[in-house]
Formats: structure tokens, sequence, C-alpha cells
């Protein structure tokens, strides 16, 4: 039983994160999630989930998008992380039979060990409403 239930979590958040990928990608952001290649060219976003709670039918995640730059200044990277901010803060987006909403972000330039390396990390709270099929 407790594989199934992991299997289906694993399935559902695949799910969103294609969902929320496939938005930013429709609104001109260069994004993926989980993982970048070798071959993406810069500048891009990729995005992650974590769940940090669960009531009921409502789940709380921790959302991540991470926009990584190679550049001189953080300029591009911050002006990307922006239009992300505009697109997802209050965001409602619906993935297969959940609704997702998405809120309260924060912001931080991290440094890399490669000073080319532009990194801006974003941090949302995502309510995923599950149905209840």
């Amino acid at each position: 039983l407790m594989k199934i239930l992991t299997m289906k979590v694993v399935q559902m958040t695949n799910e969103i994160i294609k969902t929320i990928v496939e938005y930013l990608n429709s609104n001109g952001i260069n994004a993926v999630g989980n993982e970048a290649t070798n071959e993406l060219e810069y500048p891009y976003a990729v995005v992650t989930m974590s769940r940090l709670n669960r009531n009921d039918n409502i789940s709380l995640w921790s959302l991540e998008v991470n926009v990584w730059d190679k550049h001189k200044y953080y300029s591009r990277a911050e002006t990307i992380s922006d239009n992300i901010d505009k697109l997802l803060d209050f965001a409602r987006l619906k993935s297969g039979d959940n609704l997702i909403c998405i809120f309260e972000s924060q912001k931080n330039n991290l440094k890399d060990t490669d000073p080319a390396i532009k990194r801006v990390n974003m941090r949302f709270d995502m309510n995923i409403y599950e149905s209840e099929n």
C-alpha cells in the first residue's frame, strides 16, 4: 500500500511540474522540470517541488524555481525571475484532477563557484487541492 501511495505522489508531482513548466514555456520562459541537461542554452529555469504537509485533500508544497544564466551581471536572470514571479504569484493552474494555487515568493541571488554563472533562487508556497476521485 505504501509503495502504491508513493508511486501516486511521484506521478502527481511529475504531472504538476510538467503543468508548471508548460505554463512558463507558453509565456516565454525557457523552463525545464527537475534537472537541466548540458544541451540547454542559458538562460533557463529549473522547476522542482517538495511536499511539506498534508491535511485531508489539501497538500502544502514548496515550489522552487532556479533561474540560471551565464552572463557578466545578474540583470538578465533577475528580469526573468521577475517575469516568473508575475506569472506564478497567485497563479491558479489545473493539473489532471488537481487544482494548484501558488503564492508568496522569496527571491535570492546565489553565488556559483563559476563567477560567470548567475543563479536566482525563488521559492513559492503552493497548495494542491486533490480531487476526491
